[in-house]
């Protein structure tokens, strides 16, 4: 389940902008993505699914912005989605979104630094890309 949850938390960060992969939220351009700034990188991605701008994510929302996506396209989006889902409202709220994509970022950064180096976002990728 956890997998999932950090699968998904990663294509909500990359499914809408794949560049934000690359530099386009090392805002300060030290080669490095902080926290802070893999944050606001999300940020941006809830706004921008959040079409009824009712400051949480539906399903038919979510799948607007991701509907590329192999691992969405194999019948894993509903599944994932329930599992975020945390208070089971049928939606994802910012704060569901926020504690995946955390989690996401812990995963990503290998050594612990709390910044994501090149080398370390060569793994930042969802499966089947």
């Amino acid at each position: 389940m956890k997998a999932a949850a950090l699968v998904f938390a990663g294509l909500l960060v990359l499914a809408t902008a794949p560049a934000l992969a690359q530099a386009g939220i090392d805002f300060d351009n030290d080669g490095r993505i902080s926290l802070s700034e893999f944050r606001s990188a999300r940020a941006g991605l809830i706004t921008a699914a959040d079409a009824d701008k009712d400051d949480r994510v539906s399903p038919a929302e979510l799948g607007v912005v991701t509907p590329q996506d192999p691992a969405l396209r194999a019948g894993n989006a509903d599944r994932v989605f329930r599992l975020l889902d945390t208070d089971r409202d049928g939606y994802l709220s910012r704060g569901e979104i926020n504690v995946a994509v955390d989690r996401r970022f812990r995963s990503l950064d290998a050594d612990g630094d709390g910044y994501l180096s090149k080398a370390e976002r060569q793994n930042w990728k969802a499966p089947g890309q």
